[in-house]
């Protein structure tokens, strides 16, 4: 049977705790708040959890659940959905095709703040 994405090796959706604990794992940006990078720099939003969008992220099994793999939280990453997807089985060793989207410039741009008087 196959597995909807951000399901547990039962195939049940991952508690709140546990997808804000995969969230933690990923590298910060400490210039906004609510964005990290998944492990091939590519940008996530923390409230794109399950969403296929351009910040969206997944929960990935680290060695997949048809090799074997567990929902502990030492097999568990966060992942850009489109790196999730493509990884699918293929385990650990995987890694996406470099793309420009992926060397960091796919973070959105804060706003420049407005020089007039308020």
């Amino acid at each position: 049977m196959k597995r909807e994405p951000n399901t547990t090796v039962a195939g049940i959706p991952f508690d709140p705790e546990v997808v804000e604990a995969v969230w933690k794992k990923a590298a910060p940006n400490p210039n906004l708040n609510g964005f990290r990078v998944d492990r091939h720099g590519t940008a996530m939003c923390r409230f794109e959890f399950g969403w296929k969008t351009r910040f969206g992220w997944e929960i990935d099994h680290i060695i997949p659940v048809a090799q074997g793999g567990t929902d502990d939280l030492g097999n568990l990453q966060p992942l850009h959905w489109q790196h999730n997807r493509a990884k699918a089985d293929n385990g650990s060793d995987w890694a996406p095709e470099p793309r420009p989207s992926q060397t960091g410039d796919n973070w959105p741009k804060p706003r420049p703040r407005s020089s007039r008087a308020r």
